[in-house]
């Protein structure tokens, strides 16, 4: 069964107050550990897919960074206003900010102790961090040009209500960039939560292949992680959420019975009238 499935059964509001009490947790676990990243990590597996290089200094994130890269798709952010939305522990907004030379960079995130540790790790006069929940978000129509979103729609009780945010909080012609896992069958109805909340799939993309192979070679690491800060009875939950080998989420992934997607989601620049 995987990672979200487990709380499903719970009614929208409790499955929502259940997932920010569990990241809540994870991120105090962590505490002040120079952990960047939680998200599963993509690795090229075609012979032909490039090697973006990077600075020596981010080479040990480089699963997780290559994720961010996926995401981006080429999109050219240079002198943008950019938001991130459940930004975590910041790496992500911080590589934004590094490599991608955004004007402004926004990263929010609904536990509070994972912005206290972007609020200490990074310093960038153009990287801002704050709590915020993303199916309400704390900003003024049109003030982005792009909003990230990376491994996290998957514990949103109500997708339709941050799809329907995103596309508030960006500029008309702004995009959405998007990835996380779903279940295989559900695919269609996530797609169409797209068109409902007005924003149009420009570019979209099935990378489990990739993520599976990131998983595989941070396998090691993540293992030692959960035996070093996980207490012994929540261990198959934590191996669950990092998706090491054998865990459901792992085999959903392998097996097909979940889909790791990539997706570019456009705001039009005209709204149509109803007819």
């Amino acid at each position: 069964m995987p990672r979200r499935l487990s709380m499903d059964l719970l009614p929208p509001a409790l499955r929502g107050r259940a997932w920010g009490l569990w990241y809540q947790y994870v991120n105090r676990l962590l505490g002040e550990r120079p952990i960047r990243f939680l998200n599963f990590g993509y690795a090229p597996h075609h012979p032909f897919e490039p090697i973006v290089p990077l600075a020596e200094e981010d080479e040990p994130d480089r699963l997780s960074i290559q994720l961010y890269q996926r995401v981006l798709m080429g999109m050219d952010l240079k002198e943008r206003h950019v938001l991130e939305v459940s930004c975590g522990r910041g790496g992500g907004a911080w590589y934004v900010v590094r490599y991608c030379k955004p004007l402004m960079m926004m990263g929010t995130d609904r536990s509070p102790s994972a912005i206290a540790f972007c609020a200490t790790a990074y310093g960038s006069s153009n990287l801002v961090f704050r709590v915020a929940d993303a199916e309400k978000l704390p900003f003024l129509d049109d003030t982005f040009d792009a909003v990230l979103n990376v491994e996290a729609s998957h514990a949103y009780p109500r997708v339709g209500r941050f799809l329907s945010e995103a596309r508030r909080v960006m500029r008309p012609g702004g995009v959405l960039l998007l990835a996380d896992f779903r279940p295989r069958t559900r695919l269609g109805r996530c797609e169409a939560e797209f068109g409902g909340a007005g924003l149009a799939i420009e570019a979209r993309e099935e990378i489990s292949l990739g993520v599976l192979a990131a998983l595989k070679r941070g396998a090691q690491v993540r293992w030692k992680l959960i035996q070093e800060l996980a207490p012994r009875r929540l261990r198959p939950f934590f191996r669950n959420f990092a998706g090491v080998p054998r865990s459901r989420v792992f085999r959903g992934l392998a097996d097909g019975e979940l889909a790791y997607m990539c997706y570019r989601l456009r705001r039009p620049l005209l709204t149509l009238p109803a007819q």
